[in-house]
């Protein structure tokens, strides 16, 4: 009398031995129960979706956060003083004060476009180069320490130019001035830090 508790047997085939069927049943178990191991692997390499790209996701969206924190006060103490257009008055002479307004205008203008120059080279500075530098160590890099030093001092002399002027040349004030120049800086530094850093891989 058979029992009926246990496993199910395994019909044997005809012409094959008890062996080989026995062996094939197992396969096809281990199969069925490895299939959704494969499937998350092969949606994971498809489908990057998984672990990786929420990563990327969470630094990409904390990144742009934290840069958000310099782009809307920036741009909204810029909009408050009209901070721009007051610089352009005074850069195109409608200040009336002379040729040295316009001389400190051009001096912060010309400084600020050293300053946005330096910030994009070291941005590109991977594709340029063909590897990834390590910022950290800038001073044992015989590239970024001659530009990081000259991005520095171009921010210093253009945001104190920048005050200089519009404290001096505009109904702003040197306390309005200061707040108007740090606005702008900050709302061009906020937006810089939004595009996107280049990715080499270091050999």
């Amino acid at each position: 009398m058979a029992c009926e508790c246990g496993p199910t047997p395994t019909t044997i085939e005809r012409g094959k031995p008890a062996s080989q069927t026995s062996s094939s049943t197992s396969s096809e178990l281990i199969i069925l129960r490895a299939r959704p191991i494969y499937a998350t692997f092969v949606d994971s390499e498809l489908y990057p979706s998984t672990p990786a790209l929420n990563m990327s996701l969470m630094t990409f969206s904390r990144h742009t956060v934290k840069q958000l924190k310099f782009v809307l006060p920036g741009g909204l103490l810029t909009y408050y003083f009209d901070s721009w257009n007051v610089l352009l008055r005074i850069l195109n002479g409608q200040a009336g004060e002379g040729r040295w307004s316009r001389l400190s205008a051009r001096l912060s203008i010309f400084s600020a476009a050293i300053t946005v120059s330096s910030f994009l080279y070291v941005l590109a500075l991977p594709l340029v180069r063909g590897e990834q530098p390590n910022y950290r160590s800038w001073r044992q890099s015989g590239v970024l320490s001659t530009v990081i030093p000259v991005m520095t001092v171009s921010i210093v002399a253009g945001w104190s130019l920048l005050v200089y002027t519009l404290g001096q040349w505009s109904s702003l004030g040197y306390l309005e001035g200061i707040i108007a120049a740090t606005a702008l800086y900050a709302l061009a530094f906020g937006l810089l830090g939004l595009i996107p850093a280049p990715r080499v891989r270091r050999q």
